[in-house]
């Protein structure tokens, strides 16, 4: 026979449970870090799967888009927005800074002189030429929904990096943006 199965079975329950009522607490259930940020974050990922895809299926079924800007000015974006994002994780990926829980706030490196997020900024770049390369309306309603999810998830790590960083990222706040350089 197990050893568990001498224990009777009061012994077996967790502590809280066998508090009497009038001494249990409620416990403050807290939202985790990072709910809201997932689901944004995804919102993101799909938003640009869903772009790369339907330039793939526009150019493979040859199908007109509903105007045509400047092929080099789309490519560039995507071009700029992917170094752009390689070049900042980079710098997040020398400071040791792990995106769950950072160690240190990086403030002068690159553009996090100038924004909080680069990396959105970059993402919100290559959305942008990848809709540039084929736009349609509904590839310009997936762009709107990939920005916004974008703005959101930067807004909540702000409030998380605001929580874990207070001094160090209400100065940091002070002289930058959170997307945009000089406007947003």
């Amino acid at each position: 026979m197990p050893l568990t199965d001498k224990i009777p079975l009061a012994d077996k329950m967790p502590l809280a449970d066998k508090m009497p009522l009038a001494v249990k607490k409620p416990l403050a259930v807290k939202k985790p870090h990072g709910c809201h940020s997932i689901f944004c974050w995804s919102v993101k990922v799909c938003c640009g799967t869903i772009l790369i895809a339907s330039l793939f299926i526009c150019t493979l079924y040859e199908l007109q888009p509903w105007f045509v800007p400047p092929r080099l000015l789309a490519q560039t974006l995507v071009i700029i927005g992917g170094l752009s994002a390689v070049f900042h994780y980079l710098k997040l990926d020398s400071f040791s800074c792990r995106f769950a829980q950072p160690d240190t706030l990086v403030t002068d490196q690159g553009l996090y002189r100038y924004i909080r997020h680069p990396m959105y900024l970059s993402d919100g770049l290559i959305c942008t030429g990848l809709f540039l390369l084929f736009p349609t309306v509904p590839t310009a309603m997936i762009l709107a929904a990939g920005i916004v999810a974008l703005v959101r998830q930067s807004r909540e790590e702000d409030r998380y990096l605001s929580e874990r960083f207070t001094q160090q990222f209400s100065d940091w706040r002070k002289h930058t943006k959170l997307i945009v350089p000089l406007v947003y």
